[in-house]
C-alpha cells in the first residue's frame, strides 16, 4: 500500500487552487463563462445602427454578442495573458462567427490587433451562470425598426431633392419673367466642310448645321437648340460639358 506523503498533498491542494483562479465556479460545480475567438469592429462603422438600435461608436467600451442580452456586462479575459476588460453587449453578430465582436476601444484595451482574432473568456460581472437568449422577436423588432429609419432617411432626402428642385424651377421662372426675350444658341463647333460638320453634329442630338460666310469664305458651324432665356441656355451648356461638349453662348 503506497503512503501518501506531505508534498503530494501539498501540490494537489496547490493544483485545485489553480482550477479554481483560472476556472471560477468550478468548485460548485457550476460554470460561469464560456471561451472562444474575439474580434473588434472597425472604425469606419462609426454611426452606423446596432442591433440594440444604438448608433456604433468605437470609443465605447461596447461589444456584440449573439446571444449574450442586450445590456448585460461581460468581462472579457485573455486566455494567453489574463489581461481583463468590461464591457456591455448592444448588438448582435452572425451565429458561425466569434463569440464575441469587441469595440475599437475594446480591442485596444485587451490588445487585439485590428485583425486577428484572440482567444478570450466570457464571465458575467455578477459571477453567476452566464445566462445566453436566442430572441427571434426582438431581432425582428430591431432589423423592422431598422428598415424604418432607413426608409425614413430616403423620404426625407427625396422631399429636399424635390424641394430644391421646386425652388430651381421658381427661380429660372423669376429670371424669365424679369429678362427680355432673346434669340440665344449654343455653338458646338465650327468646320471648313458641311460634311464634317454634319458627322459632328450627328453624335450631339439637337445640333444643327448652319452655313456662314466670313471674310468671303463659307463656313459650317454647329448650333445646339435655340433659347429665349440665358439662364435655360446656361443648364443645356453644363449638361453639355458633362457630357464631353464644351460650347458657348452666342446670339442668333
Amino acid at each position: 500500500m503506497s503512503t501518501i506523503t506531505h508534498s503530494s498533498v501539498t501540490r494537489a491542494l496547490g493544483f485545485l487552487v489553480f482550477l479554481i483562479l483560472i476556472y471560477p465556479g468550478t468548485a460548485s460545480g457550476q460554470a460561469t463563462g464560456m471561451q472562444g475567438d474575439a474580434s473588434w469592429n472597425e472604425y469606419r462603422f462609426r454611426g452606423q445602427l446596432t442591433a440594440s438600435g444604438e448608433r456604433y461608436d468605437p470609443e465605447s467600451m461596447t461589444a456584440a454578442s449573439h446571444d449574450l442580452p442586450f445590456d448585460s456586462l461581460v468581462r472579457v479575459t485573455r486566455v494567453d495573458n489574463g489581461k481583463t476588460i468590461v464591457v456591455r453587449i448592444n448588438d448582435r453578430t452572425s451565429p458561425d462567427e466569434h463569440i464575441i465582436h469587441l469595440s475599437e476601444a475594446a480591442g485596444r484595451h485587451l490588445g487585439v490587433s485590428p485583425n486577428e482574432t484572440q482567444m478570450i473568456r466570457l464571465e458575467p460581472l455578477s459571477g453567476q451562470r452566464l445566462t445566453v437568449i436566442r430572441p427571434p422577436e426582438e431581432v425582428l423588432r430591431t432589423k423592422q425598426k431598422q428598415e424604418s429609419r432607413v426608409r425614413e432617411d430616403e423620404l426625407r432626402a427625396e422631399r429636399i431633392i424635390l424641394n430644391t428642385d421646386k425652388r430651381d424651377a421658381t427661380r429660372r421662372e423669376a429670371v424669365k419673367a424679369s429678362e427680355p426675350e432673346k434669340k440665344l444658341t449654343l455653338q458646338l463647333g465650327v468646320f471648313s466642310t458641311r460634311r464634317a460638320a454634319s458627322d459632328f453634329s450627328g453624335d450631339v442630338t439637337g445640333s444643327w448645321v448652319a452655313p456662314v460666310t466670313v471674310k468671303g469664305r463659307e463656313q459650317f458651324r454647329v448650333y445646339y437648340s435655340r433659347f429665349s432665356v440665358e439662364a435655360d441656355a446656361r443648364v443645356a451648356q453644363r449638361r453639355l460639358k458633362n457630357q464631353g461638349h464644351d460650347s458657348f453662348l452666342r446670339s442668333l
